[in-house]
């Protein structure tokens, strides 16, 4: 069995006097590029607004290595409201190209608030990518959606979760 690293942040960001979000990040070097991101993803979706949608971005970077980066946005949910409920960032670089999972999450069961919509931003080296809602929903206090990558060397991202 691979061994796989985990990196866990969870961090109370300054938007709101509550505001925190989990992330956690699996990287999973030494996998065959040839094997699928995802071997078993099964997205079940409650109704039409669970559906995650996943877009490319038009621009296009090159790092000083050469490496060209890809931007994407995944998305889920229809009424993206003023009020920011959990926001995250980092970027990661790996020496070698890596299958990375990255998980991030949000609950506002605390304070009685539901999740409306869900932005999370990604850049990376690959265009072997793809998203989905791993727990919870739009429509209640905590959702979690799962970000994939094979074959990456370089991660950044933001996610934003938006609330009523």
């Amino acid at each position: 069995m691979l061994s796989t690293k985990q990196l866990v942040i969870l961090g109370l960001l300054g938007c709101l006097s509550t505001l925190q979000a989990g992330v956690v990040l699996n990287v999973n070097p030494g996998k065959s590029l040839e094997e699928p991101a995802v071997k078993h993803l099964k997205v079940s979706p409650v109704n039409a607004n669970e559906v995650p949608v996943l877009k490319e971005l038009k621009s296009v970077q090159k790092t000083k290595s050469g490496d060209t980066l890809y931007g994407f946005v995944c998305t889920v949910g229809q009424i993206k409201t003023d009020s920011l409920g959990c926001v995250g960032s980092d970027s990661v670089a790996w020496p070698s190209e890596q299958n990375v999972e990255l998980t991030v999450s949000c609950d506002k069961s605390n304070v009685g608030r539901i999740i409306t919509y869900v932005e999370v931003h990604f850049v990376v080296s690959t265009q072997n990518v793809g998203c989905n809602v791993s727990a919870g929903s739009i429509g209640t206090s905590s959702i979690e959606v799962k970000v994939y990558a094979a074959g990456t060397n370089y991660l950044e991202y933001s996610s934003l979760f938006y609330i009523q």
